[in-house]
């Protein structure tokens, strides 16, 4: 914790992570450069970092164990902190590193019958551990926070690596760990709307629809009126940079492509619907 809230200490711990999981600093140096595009080939494993991580049982066994022994007004303290928020980034995607690098390995389980090592459980366990960590000490107010805010979205968005099927958020832990995150912070429409329209909150908005499922999407989307608030904030017509929130359309675009994919004529209609909204963002009329 003391590394931590030192200005310098915290910065020498965020390259050792660089070093120990084999990121490169020019990909993932300062977390205020990284590039959303870069991130998400990253995560989605388009674009993975073929170097094996040198001492993954350090990240395991030692770094993130220190953290989920810390109290949660400390865990908070850094979160909001922003030397200390990069640092946690750069240990959530270490952890993915290392979650993905050897769970690709062909010792960390047997490919006929999908079994795992206890080593690979274990890797599997810390990971998820720290998405709930981080996950379960947030609150509106580190929601709208400058530094808690980014590394809350990171979390949301690293949910996905953890997920052992095709389709995303579908792991049980993580579809029950997003759900309860969405039924405590974000659930119901007016709180939505709120947060849609928060020039940090939103973030965390687009990090949850990269990691939810198709149910959670549509609950968000429909249930929540998250397409209905896209369209009423268009029409509002706002001039000012800050309130555009043509990022958080990106996300709704994206999540119901991905949800398309198991189409029925539900997931269908919000395709639709969906596109509509993009065309009242862009101004282009409906064919």
């Amino acid at each position: 914790f003391t590394t931590m809230v030192h200005p310098s200490g915290t910065h020498v711990l965020r390259a050792f992570l660089l070093v120990i999981s084999a990121l490169p600093a020019r990909r993932f140096g300062p977390a205020q450069n990284w590039q959303t595009h870069a991130l998400e080939q990253f995560l989605s494993g388009d674009q993975p970092v073929p170097t094996a991580p040198v001492c993954p049982a350090l990240l395991v066994n030692k770094i993130i164990p220190s953290l989920t022994g810390l109290s949660v007004q400390a865990l908070r303290r850094l979160m909001r902190y922003a030397p200390a928020s990069a640092t946690l980034q750069t240990l959530l995607l270490a952890t993915v590193q290392v979650h993905r690098h050897h769970c690709d390995a062909s010792d960390d389980g047997d490919e006929t019958n999908g079994t795992e090592t206890s080593g690979s459980r274990v890797r599997r366990h810390y990971g998820y551990q720290l998405i709930a960590l981080f996950l379960g000490a947030a609150r509106e107010d580190l929601l709208t926070g400058p530094a808690a805010s980014r590394l809350l979205e990171l979390t949301l968005r690293c949910a996905c690596a953890w997920s052992n099927s095709t389709e995303r958020g579908s792991s049980p832990d993580i579809r029950n760990l997003l759900e309860a995150f969405y039924a405590k912070h974000m659930s119901g429409a007016e709180r939505l709307r709120r947060l849609y329209l928060h020039p940090r909150a939103n973030y965390c908005v687009q990090g949850l629809l990269y990691s939810a499922n198709s149910g959670l999407v549509q609950r968000m989307l429909v249930d929540d009126a998250l397409l209905e608030h896209l369209e009423a904030s268009k029409r509002a017509t706002h001039p000012e940079p800050r309130h555009d929130r043509s990022g958080v359309l990106c996300a709704v675009l994206r999540a119901v492509l991905r949800a398309s994919v198991a189409s029925d004529a539900a997931l269908t209609h919000l395709v639709q619907r969906t596109i509509a909204a993009a065309e009242q963002w862009v101004g282009v009329g409906a064919v």
